[in-house]
């Protein structure tokens, strides 16, 4: 009759000085390049790029909840076709629909 035994062991990784010194430079350099994504912008669309425009005559706004292409356009027209304003930031903002997610940046004209 044959016994099988079977041995469970445990071996714990060990790292030198040196290998702990990497693995904390790998994890600084990962926390890094993070923050560097996170906080990354663009400095102007794709559209507005394309077609030379200044970014001075442009400000980014942060989409908030309830807010509407009509009703910035309507903020940012004053006394302007509200439309034309309006297609004007679809244009430049190379957007496919009217639709706006909360949070999202858009670039719109700023009267100078």
């Amino acid at each position: 009759m044959r016994h099988s035994t079977i041995h469970n062991t445990t071996q714990k990784l060990h790292l030198t000085p040196k290998g702990k010194l990497v693995l904390t430079g790998l994890v600084l350099m990962l926390v890094v390049a993070c923050m560097l994504l996170a906080s990354a912008r663009p400095a102007v669309p794709p559209a507005m790029a394309a077609e030379g425009i200044q970014p001075d005559t442009y400000q980014q706004i942060l989409i908030q909840p309830g807010d509407t292409l009509w009703d910035i356009s309507s903020r940012i027209a004053q006394e302007s076709d509200h439309t034309a304003v309006m297609e004007h930031i679809v244009a430049y903002n190379d957007l496919e629909s009217s639709e706006l997610q909360v949070g999202q940046t858009l670039f719109v004209p700023v009267d100078n």
